[in-house]
């Protein structure tokens, strides 16, 4: 297997296969929740577990795997990659301050901060922004500034956390997140999310299905890479769920 899987591991919890086709709009029962300035309805949850298959694509080299993403809200992400006959052949487990991750196919693992992340991707996020773009939820702006650039098709807000610009644009029909950006305005790096395949969980829509694109550098020196998954299996608050993460004797330390 190539390399690039691994050199992509901190992005690989940043979902998603994009669909081409128009989704037709979902009536769930539930209802928006006014947060900031828009009405949405995020994915509320204890524990989320999702199984799919994700495709890694990076100077023309495209890599499919098989994927496990189980969340414990707020506390830590967990994920399993599995290219084929059932051997993992990574692992990444992340909470609010720590970053661990195994490579076994080369025996090594990592165990760090978020710095591993930014060094990179050359975009400084956290785990809250990394639950939010996996589940498709929208972000709110809490003690940063939020304007709103734009009503329609879609409503477009745009926050300034820190040295970060994000900016949201949600499906006023659906009451969802239908694509998101952030931009880190230090060096221009950034990363977009478009959520598509919408299907009810519970009674809300949800999004089975993104593209998440990074980007770094301008001009004729960006450079850039795909990330995606399609969730084909998802449950909600399994008691159950557990998050296993040891490193095997004789792996190298990154």
């Amino acid at each position: 297997m190539n390399s690039r899987l691994f050199s992509l591991g901190a992005l690989c919890f940043l979902l998603i296969f994009s669909a081409c086709k128009k989704n037709n709009v979902l009536q769930g029962t539930a209802t928006p929740v006014k947060i900031d300035k828009v009405n949405v309805l995020n994915l509320d949850f204890t524990y989320f577990n999702a199984k799919g298959r994700m495709q890694v694509e990076e100077e023309g080299d495209k890599i499919s795997s098989g994927v496990t993403v189980r969340i414990r809200k707020d506390s830590v992400i967990w994920i399993s990659v599995v290219p084929g006959l059932g051997i993992e052949a990574a692992r990444i487990r992340i909470t609010q301050d720590s970053v661990h991750m195994l490579n076994r196919l080369k025996k090594e693992y990592f165990a760090g901060d978020y710095a591993i992340i930014k060094q990179k991707f050359k975009v400084d996020i956290n785990f809250n922004l990394l639950q939010a773009i996996l589940l498709g939820n929208y972000i709110p702006a809490n003690n940063s500034e939020e304007k709103i650039i734009m009503e329609k098709p879609y409503q477009h807000s745009r926050q300034e956390v820190a040295n970060l610009l994000i900016d949201q644009f949600l499906d006023p029909e659906r009451f969802k997140l239908k694509k998101i950006t952030i931009k880190d305005q230090s060096n221009k790096n950034s990363i977009a999310v478009d959520y598509s395949q919408f299907e009810l969980l519970g009674d809300k829509p949800f999004a089975k299905s993104a593209l998440i694109v990074v980007q770094q550098g301008e001009g004729d020196k960006v450079k850039g890479a795909i990330t995606s998954i399609e969730y084909n299996k998802i449950s909600l608050n399994e008691s159950t769920l557990t998050f296993p993460f040891a490193v095997p004797q004789g792996y190298k330390k990154q």
